[in-house]
């Protein structure tokens, strides 16, 4: 007889007892089948075999389970399955039932060794999911919803789990033996159908499923020595692989279903899924997550262009022709001749633009305003999400962002705007390494110089400080902008719109004559005249707002703080 654990002596324990139980059944382990039980178990068996697809015998096993279970047995009777009314079960299709119940997910192993070494294995009794545990004792069917998987499900579900990475180091990933073992037992599946008729073999397979993962997880493309490390142990094995699989010639890349992402030479170096090939061949939800989507990713906040507010800018009548004709260009049709005289120049179809100037001159709104006109999204790149506690994160954070991005572009129906805004605190100057922290910024800052150089879209970057940039970004932007600060001009137009209801003509000209402001700052001057509303706004009371404004900390009117004296 098998041993019990001391759970099962305590008869007063009542997840040991059926007697609560909402549904019932014989216990298949030592009640033969009479008359009365029998009735009882056609119920209980159509139920459960109408529920989650499963024949009569498969029931009898996994009830079997739910009986050892219940008991605390470690392992089932021999004689048990001769019990079975239709001549009993062997031991081979015993053990056939049971994977199948496995692969389902109502079966599971248990997460504790046993109290002993089981004399026959094949006899070993497994854990019932969760689940078909509820429903038992309560009957409610929703509960078998929990517990039913199948094969199909299994796979990506799989799929999945050896793709998942987590921003802790360490985090042990899934075997990725799951996924050999998956293929073998799954190839009655039409997705392992279709991939052995075009010759797919082994680890082409694997590397095929991985990407599945990374799909559904909305990561559209993967480092190809990333790749081949997870399905690959062997190091020399892994050099053979990388070198074979970065020839775009090489089959795996030309089969239709993985394509080159980028390229650095005549070298791949990313791959992607391309999924239309095995459209029929997925679960209708499966191929909705496959469809591309805007990211949902913490490195990037992105702005639609339908929700950007009209700004009416204005800039020195120099600098406005420079904007202008830079929107001519961001039009589509302006975009795509020159995206087309750079292809043929055998350049990158990229346009980078550097926004530099003072603070308040307007670098950030003007982006935004360009995004709204030619109704392209707004991707605005998030510094803070990319540092990591962790050694080494950081720089694997910097290749998923540009990842990101161009999942972005993917989902967009015209080409995003990337934004770096305050691209200073991004792109900073190398300097000689002192200590670990210094290594690490230069090595963010080259990497971030190197995925730039590969980069094809639309970049624009404003920055306070130019001086403060490293200079190997300075060849990397083709429109190096120099917003200027505002004339008397500019200044007097700024004026007229905020203030010309309120303040005379003649006034306004002399405090554009008199006082430099930017186009932040009056923004500022004109929230504080909304805060008083009500209270008599004069001429002066507003000239001293707006000097209040442009002195800002350095007002002498501001109280000092005087520390202790030595």
């Amino acid at each position: 007889m098998p041993r019990k654990s001391f759970r099962a002596i305590q008869e007063t324990n009542p997840v040991c007892s059926k007697i609560d139980y909402h549904v019932q059944w014989p216990n298949l382990l030592t009640e033969p089948f009479d008359k009365p039980l029998g009735k009882t178990w056609t119920k209980t068996c159509r139920a459960l075999s109408t529920a989650l697809s499963l024949s009569d015998t498969s029931v009898f096993v996994l009830l079997m389970m739910v009986d050892a279970h219940l008991q605390a047995d470690d392992e089932i009777p021999a004689e048990a399955l001769g019990r079975w009314p239709k001549a009993g079960i062997s031991l081979p299709d015993f053990k056939k039932l049971k994977e199948g119940l496995i692969r389902q997910g109502l079966l599971s192993e248990p997460g504790k060794p046993r109290l002993r070494r089981e004399k026959n294995s094949g006899l070993s009794a497994l854990v019932p999911h969760p689940g078909l545990l509820n429903y038992l004792r309560c009957g409610r069917v929703e509960y078998l919803d929990l517990a039913q998987r199948n094969d199909k499900d299994s796979l990506l579900r799989n799929c999945l789990k050896c793709a998942e990475e987590s921003d802790n180091p360490f985090d042990e990933p899934e075997d990725i033996q799951t996924l050999y073992n998956e293929i073998a037992q799954q190839q009655s599946s039409p997705l392992i159908h279709y991939l052995n008729n075009q010759q797919y073999n082994l680890r082409e397979q694997v590397a095929v499923l991985l990407l599945i993962g990374h799909k559904l997880q909305h990561k559209d493309e993967v480092p190809l020595e990333r790749l081949v490390r997870r399905i690959v142990q062997d190091p020399i094995d892994r050099l053979t692989f990388v070198t074979a699989w970065s020839n775009p010639e090489v089959s795996l890349l030309t089969k239709g279903l993985i394509e080159p992402a980028q390229s650095h030479g005549q070298r791949v170096t990313h791959v992607r899924l391309n999924p239309a090939p095995i459209q029929s061949l997925l679960p209708v939800h499966v191929w909705e997550s496959l469809r591309p989507s805007i990211p949902v990713s913490p490195f990037l906040t992105i702005e639609p262009w339908s929700k950007i507010q009209e700004v009416e800018m204005i800039f020195p009548k120099d600098f406005d022709q420079e904007v202008q004709r830079l929107s001519k260009t961001l039009s589509e049709s302006g975009l795509d001749r020159y995206f087309n005289r750079l292809k043929v120049a055998r350049l990158s179809p990229t346009l980078m633009v550097m926004l530099s100037g003072l603070p308040g001159t307007g670098k950030t709104e003007l982006c935004r305003q360009l995004a709204r006109i030619h109704q392209r999204d707004l991707v605005v790149v998030n510094l803070s999400s990319i540092r990591s506690k962790w050694y080494g994160e950081t720089e694997k954070h910097v290749d998923r962002l540009f990842a990101s991005i161009r999942s972005a572009q993917a989902a967009s129906e015209r080409m995003p705007l990337v934004l770096f805004n305050e691209a200073d605190s991004f792109f900073m100057s190398r300097g000689h390494v002192r200590s670990n922290v210094s290594n690490i910024e230069n090595t963010l800052v080259t990497q971030f110089l190197e995925n730039l150089e590969r980069f094809e879209g639309l970049v624009f970057a404003t920055t306070n400080y130019t001086e403060s940039m490293d200079p190997a970004f300075e060849r990397r932007w083709s429109f190096k902008l120099a917003v200027p600060s505002t004339d008397d001009q500019t200044r007097f137009r700024f004026l007229h719109k905020a203030l010309g209801e309120l303040v005379p003509e003649p006034v306004l000209k002399r405090w554009s004559l008199h006082h430099q402001f930017t186009a932040a700052q009056l923004n500022n001057m004109y929230r504080k005249m909304l805060l008083l509303d009500g209270e008599d706004l004069s001429e002066n009371r507003i000239e001293q707002i707006l000097l209040q404004e442009i002195n800002g900390w350095k007002s002498n009117s501001r109280p000092q703080i005087k520390g202790y004296s030595a």
